[in-house]
């Protein structure tokens, strides 16, 4: 759990509007990983091509992002697309979903310790998470408008073989 509680560190350092929903997607993205998956590479990589070639030129803090739980968000920018790179992305994020083993107690067992932040509205979106099942999370609109997040989850120790 002291890796978790370091990563939630991190990233409230690193993006100071996080909302309850932004902690709940990255417990969330930790326990269970990619939230999809992939079957067809080659609409992964067009999607992904497309996606790094309309996002915005902004500065990533840190790429790849750890999140815990040996996974990572790699952040696509403007400034570091590169064609080359598409294809890599989409086969790191096809083979992460496919081999990434969820682990919903870790999940649970986020949730218990957001339960602990001073966050306004924790609480609130806490339960209502919970009462709906705890599916996959989307960024608030305060984190989106700030940040303009466009990233893949993929296992660490992937891209450290790439």
């Amino acid at each position: 759990m002291t890796d978790f509680i370091t990563i939630i560190n991190a990233h409230r350092l690193r993006y100071a509007l996080m909302q309850p929903q932004d902690f709940g997607k990255l417990a969330y993205q930790s326990a269970m990983g990619p939230e999809h998956l992939i079957t067809d590479e080659q609409a992964a990589i067009k999607r992904i091509e497309q996606e790094w070639q309309s996002a915005p030129d902004t500065d990533v803090p840190c790429n790849p992002e750890p999140i815990g739980n040996g996974l990572c968000r790699f952040h696509m920018t403007a400034a570091n697309y590169r064609a080359d790179a598409v294809a890599t992305l989409a086969r790191l994020f096809i083979r992460s979903a496919a081999e990434h083993v969820k682990r919903p107690e870790a999940l649970q067992a986020y949730l218990r310790t957001l339960e602990g932040l001073p966050v306004e509205g924790m609480e609130a979106w806490l339960t209502a998470y919970r009462q709906n099942g705890c599916p996959p999370v989307r960024h608030s609109e305060e984190f989106r408008n700030a940040y303009h997040p466009h990233y893949r989850v993929v296992m660490l120790s992937l891209i450290h073989h790439e």
